[in-house]
């Protein structure tokens, strides 16, 4: 790809030589602090620092993503960067154990698990069910010691009852 010699010349120097690693970590805007991904404005355009580098050092991306073979989102070094697809960004972080996604929850917090016949899922997450009865029996409890009956609405909702003696 063509870009202006001015943009060249502020890319060039915007970033820092690690001799020791070979990494050019970027030293610019980073707008997301969580990826430390560089930010790069170069020709009316708005470049992931690392994306304009291979444009410039190596060619057109043509769509397809580039990869860090360091693992520093912050390398622009065209030697560390390869193409690929999302698959193969998706391979290469699994294998080298950069998967962020969240951990699987089984159990609720008071340890019952979470099976078929105990969960219930509600308000967009789940519920214990166990949990739900245990909570349900302590209302119970309470509304007898008051004399008081605890049930359900046709909505769901917790209804208390003063008993005629």
């Amino acid at each position: 790809m063509k870009f202006t010699s001015a943009a060249v010349d502020k890319f060039n120097d915007s970033y820092q030589r690690i001799p020791e690693v070979g990494c050019w970590i970027w030293e610019r805007a980073v707008p997301n602090a969580k990826n430390l991904y560089g930010s790069f404005y170069a020709d009316k355009k708005v470049w992931r620092a690392h994306r304009f580098s291979y444009a410039l050092y190596v060619g057109d991306p043509e769509g397809l993503d580039v990869l860090h073979r360091c693992d520093t989102p912050c390398c622009v070094n065209p030697h560390h960067l390869f193409l690929g697809t999302q698959a193969d960004n998706n391979r290469d972080m699994t294998s080298k154990g950069r998967n962020r996604s969240k951990p699987r929850i089984s159990a609720c917090k008071h340890g019952h698990e979470f099976t078929p016949e105990n969960t219930r899922f509600l308000q967009g997450g789940k519920r214990c069910l166990k949990c739900m009865r245990i909570r349900r029996e302590g209302y119970e409890a309470r509304a007898k010691a008051l004399g008081m009956t605890y049930g359900y609405t046709a909505k769901s909702k917790p209804r208390w009852k003063r008993e005629l003696a």
